[in-house]
């Protein structure tokens, strides 16, 4: 798979499994923003209110935090491969029983398991790359693939708003199906294991909460991993609330919360870009500083937009990109940071990572969207009070000087 006397990403065949496995670890992305524009048409058709439409998105969430954390120590005893092909056939399965349900309730449901699925390509994504590569080579490496993965929330928003306005919703749901087939034989064909035998853990319960009690209990782990989940989350109260609030409140078509979305992932596939340069001619740990800044900086304009009452969808976009900017260039670094400690626990790591940032978006969110109720204003507080809790969390929690440079 990786040739591992020549680990740079520009290897022929290392660029082939890294955007293998970029595409695979895009399903979470593809299944949330292909269907972020078709919410108010679901609370429609489902003849159901705002906030159990939002449970869409927030079950899909908490699936994919906690099928991470499950699917981490499978990872890790099972081997790489298995567990990443077990995950996309059960994707795929549940796309396409998201399709035939008749309630909301029955869609919240198999959205929740289809989440699980997608999780696995979350975890052994970046399992694989911290397989192979030592934390600077792997954040660089985590930057192409993020580079690759971004093209998806960039292209499915659209797809999504287009579905609403010309076709039906479940169109995304189809293409979601499509995906998870495609890249199942993909992986299938290509993808070797990464992870020898005698590295393998042992699956007993009590070994598992052990891993996790240890990487938990990891300052350097706490600060990386929690300074980016409170972005993550600042990003999903956005993404639960906008289609309401542009389509609703705003008074834009739900094709105008596709372009928005779109132009908001194309400034994360830009961050992405900038990481992977910033990353050849600076410290990790300056990067992420940069990074961080961008997020606060966008959820500052957003504020001020709401208390101007600015209802402009564009000023809104714009100040959304500053977020996602900053997301796309911190994200390789709080990764690869927050994993550099357990090399040989790498799975349960991603797993812990990938899931503690889910959750705390599902809850973020799903909390939020209570209050929220379609109100710019509510909305644009409780984004600052993410990029608030990030500095909190940032230079809070020590060490830093800067983490023994990794």
């Amino acid at each position: 798979m990786f040739n591992r006397q020549n680990t740079s990403p520009a290897n022929n065949q290392n660029l082939l499994v890294i955007v293998i496995l970029a595409v695979t670890g895009s399903f979470g992305a593809l299944s949330i923003d292909a269907l972020v524009p078709a919410l108010p048409e679901i609370a429609r058709e489902f003849q159901t209110t705002t906030l159990q439409t939002q449970w869409t998105i927030s079950s899909f969430l908490l699936g994919f935090g906690l099928g991470q954390m499950l699917i981490g120590p499978l990872a890790d005893r099972f081997g790489r491969r298995p567990t990443l092909l077990w995950g996309i056939a059960l994707y795929t399965i549940t796309s396409l029983c998201c399709i035939l349900v008749d309630s909301i309730e029955l869609l919240t449901a198999m959205r929740f398991l289809q989440a699980v699925g997608a999780a696995a390509g979350a975890v052994i994504t970046r399992a694989v790359v911290r397989d192979v590569y030592t934390s600077d080579k792997a954040a660089k490496a985590l930057s192409v693939m993020l580079s690759i993965t971004l093209l998806t929330p960039f292209i499915a928003p659209i797809i999504g708003g287009l579905a609403v306005t010309y076709f039906h919703w479940t169109l995304s749901l189809w293409i979601m199906a499509a995906c998870g087939t495609l890249c199942l034989l993909a992986n299938g064909h290509h993808l070797v294991e990464s992870l020898p035998p005698d590295q393998r853990h042992s699956l007993h319960i009590l070994h598992i909460i052990s891993v996790y009690k240890d990487i938990i209990r990891s300052p350097v782990f706490l600060r990386h991993c929690l300074t980016y989940s409170f972005c993550f989350a600042g990003l999903f109260i956005y993404i639960a609330n906008a289609a309401f609030i542009i389509v609703n409140t705003m008074g834009y078509g739900p094709e105008s919360v596709g372009y928005l979305f779109a132009g908001t992932s194309l400034g994360a596939s830009l961050g992405a870009y900038l990481s992977r340069l910033l990353l050849n001619r600076n410290p990790v740990h300056i990067v992420q500083r940069l990074g961080i800044l961008s997020f606060i900086i966008g959820c500052i304009c957003v504020l001020i937009l709401a208390l101007l009452e600015t209802h402009n969808i564009y000023l809104f976009g714009f100040s959304m990109v500053f977020c996602t900017i900053g997301m796309g260039i911190s994200w390789p670094s709080c990764t690869s940071r927050a994993m550099a400690p357990f090399k040989k626990s790498a799975g349960s790591a991603s797993a812990l990572l990938g899931g503690l940032q889910f959750i705390l978006a599902s809850v973020t969110s799903l909390l939020a969207a209570r209050f929220i109720q379609q109100d710019f204003l509510i909305m644009a507080v409780a984004m600052m009070i993410c990029a608030v809790m990030v500095v909190i969390v940032f230079y809070g929690l020590r060490p830093l000087a800067d983490d023994q440079a990794d």
